[in-house]
């Protein structure tokens, strides 16, 4: 192929599109003004050019077999032109397709506080739905004391007689206290419905030989143990000593000592002080004091005196005091009889 057949064939090639582009500048300036919207233009133009294409197209391959040349060799690359001067600004196209919405920016810094705005007069709305319940609040402040109230039913209890109780009145009966339920005139009872018992009692107690049981007002029987308790250890004699004697051990409760004229009783065990004196104070109890000299008495009187004195003595110490202070009673009544005749 010659260079000439090359030129004519771009031209011929070249001149179909030139055609193309002119034809679709025309169709703009006419056809999108009577679209309706902005998918009709898009329909009108796709058709518009599939026809253009195709007509081409076809034109091109009646012609190529007459202008297919042998594939010549790769060309070397031209060197890039200047650049053009900077254009007229065109006039402003028209808007564009409405983009898709963009994803939502960061949130921005907060702005000033507005004036306030006027106090706006609105509707009053629809009562809303009650709330959740709150926690619970603290306790208040005691509040001030109230005004006296009436006075109250309940008036003094008495034991229960033979009449009509309304429902409320209180009585006693077997040891209880009871309040009637309803009105009643029976005996209040842990079987009868009619009364409420408020506090038990005992209605009655019963001995036997060796035990007793408690019968409540309620019905309930309470039993003790035995009333005879354990037997006790052997008690020791109590011993009457005739004068006081430091080297003793004396034995608590069971010795007694004759000390000028009184009896004392130990009341601790061990080497104790000697009665009567301030450090035996704590460790004796007087049992018998000393009482003032009496007259002179018969001669015979005395002797039978001591001569009992001393039997009983040999009995029992605490007997021979016994029988001594009854003996000079029954001497000074005696005395005072034969005076009284004479």
């Amino acid at each position: 192929m010659t260079p000439e057949d090359f030129a004519k064939l771009i031209h011929e090639v070249m001149q179909p599109l030139q055609d193309d582009i002119k034809a679709l500048q025309k169709f703009a300036d006419t056809a999108f003004d009577d679209m309706p919207d902005i998918d009709s233009a898009k329909q009108e133009l796709k058709s518009f050019m599939i026809e253009r294409v195709s007509d081409t197209r076809l034109s091109m391959m009646k012609d190529r077999d007459s202008f297919k040349g042998e594939r010549g060799e790769k060309g070397i690359t031209g060197d890039a032109g200047e650049r053009g001067a900077k254009g007229d600004i065109g006039s402003q196209g028209r808007d564009g397709i409405r983009g898709k919405q963009g994803t939502p920016g960061d949130r921005g810094q907060k702005g000033d506080s507005g004036d306030r705005g006027e106090v706006g007069v609105g509707t009053r709305g629809d009562k809303g739905d009650n709330g959740e319940r709150g926690d619970t609040g603290k306790a208040g402040k005691a509040g001030a004391k109230g005004e006296r109230g009436e006075r109250g039913f309940i008036t003094a209890v008495e034991p229960w007689v033979k009449r009509d109780y309304m429902p409320g009145e209180l009585t006693t009966n077997n040891g209880g206290t009871w309040q009637a339920r309803r009105k009643t005139n029976t005996p209040p009872n842990a079987l009868s419905n009619a009364w409420e018992m408020l506090s038990d009692g005992i209605e009655i107690v019963e001995f036997n030989d060796d035990s007793f049981s408690i019968k409540m007002a309620s019905g309930e029987i309470r039993k003790s143990g035995s009333l005879q308790g354990p037997q006790g250890e052997k008690g020791g004699s109590v011993d009457l000593l005739e004068g006081y004697d430091e080297t003793t051990l004396y034995r608590k409760s069971l010795d007694e000592v004759k000390e000028s004229g009184s009896v004392w009783r130990a009341i601790k065990d061990g080497l104790l002080h000697k009665p009567g004196s301030a450090k035996g104070k704590g460790q004796w109890t007087c049992i018998a004091h000393k009482g003032p000299k009496g007259d002179a008495g018969k001669d015979a009187d005395n002797e039978a005196i001591l001569e009992e004195l001393k039997i009983a003595q040999a009995i029992d110490a605490r007997g021979a005091m016994e029988l001594l202070v009854k003996m000079v009673e029954d001497y000074f009544a005696d005395a005072f009889s034969s005076a009284k005749l004479h």
